[in-house]
């Protein structure tokens, strides 16, 4: 997983960034200010402008995210490590007993929440982040089987996401051992039943 920092070489790409994001929200200002007689040329615009925002903001998003908060999810991870060692070696194959989840955008969506602790983030402020609402949901819902106290709300039109408490629940867990049994194809049936049943 790549450390974020604050380099001066970051600092120049995300000015740049911003400064390409400015042109491309004034040229769809004034291409809406010309009418909308050329629907062609606006759409054009609207999904150029989208795609140069989405990238900014998501950019932006992670120079914020420092090299503790990476440092925090691995401890995160490592205690969920310890958790499925303590309930379930000698009762299932240690392949089963790996941690998933370790990919930059599972460390950054637990950054955001871990910042704003305790209140509601929007999912459209997570969504920068992953850059698909679908996505948003399962990396989500995956943070949840590592034990996370992760709330799923709505008020109104607004989704939202709630980390509510920093201690791991170790009841969730078996989820992630039984993701992995179903998950290997080499299990007969039977096999593999026999192995959930002991969850």
């Amino acid at each position: 997983m790549p450390e974020l920092s604050s380099s001066s070489d970051e600092h120049k790409i995300l000015n740049q960034m911003g400064s390409d994001a400015k042109f491309a929200v004034r040229d769809l200002y004034d291409q809406l200010d010309r009418g909308f007689e050329d629907s062609q040329e606006l759409f054009g615009g609207y999904i150029f402008t989208k795609r140069i925002l989405a990238d900014f903001m998501q950019a932006l998003i992670r120079s914020q995210i420092s090299a503790s908060d990476i440092s925090r999810y691995n401890n995160i991870l490592a205690t969920v490590e310890t958790l499925l060692a303590d309930a379930y070696v000698g009762k299932m194959p240690e392949k089963y007993l790996k941690v998933p989840y370790r990919s930059a955008i599972h460390a950054e969506l637990y950054a955001v929440l871990y910042r704003r602790r305790g209140e509601p983030v929007e999912a459209d402020l997570l969504r920068i982040i992953t850059a698909d609402s679908v996505h948003t949901e399962r990396r989500t819902r995956e943070l949840r089987e590592l034990g996370l106290d992760i709330v799923a709300s709505k008020s109104g039109a607004v989704n939202t996401y709630t980390l509510q408490s920093l201690e791991i629940n170790p009841s969730k867990l078996g989820s992630i051992v039984a993701n992995h049994i179903r998950a290997d194809k080499s299990l007969s049936v039977s096999a593999r039943d026999r192995l959930l049943s002991r969850l």
